[in-house]
């Protein structure tokens, strides 16, 4: 699936975040938006997935404008959000959020497999509740359940977020094996030098606004990028 994001504005209440945004990410393509907190990636991503409604500009998947489509409406064209923070449902078995993601739209139960096959961890514990996972289970949860909906398009907003390093590699290959199987995948992540690992291009956000651009490995050798992001 293809995504094409136009000179896109956003805004919470009086405030405004985005100014004239305009990416996009290629059918098969794994893309970052590498920034800082506070730089407007989750207000991008909650946009795109229809969460938010735009105060100007377009977003595309495959050519069809769905920026005034609401969040279940958008869901069965083949996006799936992974949200920040995860948000599973705590009371609710491994299983039971699982399948709460195959209902988002209408999927086929034989997802359960391959989602257990991806995070073996979850089929040891399907009949636990959500909410007595560790963070890092929870995480592949989270994306468990988005990947219930076969998704074409994969959105991760910051998948990293609170794990231990080991925990944060398993995610990241989980994702980068996600696009060698061809899901398109926009990564939000403060992590950059993970993100640009899994990427095949990347965006610097600052302040709600594209600065930078490239190809990922580009981005990982760039200075600013480096002295900003990478601690290098």
């Amino acid at each position: 699936m293809r995504l094409e994001v136009k000179t896109l504005s956003a805004s919470i209440g009086p405030m405004r975040i985005l100014h004239d945004i305009a990416i996009d990410v290629a059918e098969g393509e794994t893309v970052c938006l590498i920034g800082s907190n506070g730089a407007g990636k989750s207000t991008l991503m909650r946009s795109v997935a229809g969460l938010l409604r735009p105060v100007r500009g377009e977003i595309l998947l495959d050519g069809q404008a769905i920026q005034t489509l609401p969040a279940e409406r958008i869901v069965p064209h083949g996006l799936a959000l992974v949200p920040e923070a995860r948000q599973i449902f705590a009371p609710l078995t491994v299983r039971e959020n699982l399948l709460m993601g195959a209902y988002a739209r209408h999927g086929d139960l034989a997802e359960l497999d391959r989602v257990l096959t991806i995070f073996p961890k979850l089929a040891q514990r399907l009949q636990q509740p959500g909410g007595t996972l560790s963070g890092g289970e929870q995480q592949m949860l989270a994306i468990g359940r988005a990947l219930m909906s076969a998704p074409r398009l994969l959105l991760l907003d910051e998948p990293s977020l609170g794990l231990a390093p080991k925990v944060v590699q398993e995610i990241f290959d989980v994702i980068a094996a996600l696009g060698r199987n061809g899901t398109s995948v926009l990564i939000a992540e403060q992590n950059a030098a993970q993100a640009l690992r899994v990427a095949q291009r990347g965006y610097v956000l600052r302040e709600g606004r594209i600065v930078l651009s490239g190809q990922a490995a580009t981005l990982a050798q760039d200075p600013a990028v480096r002295q900003a992001y990478l601690g290098v």
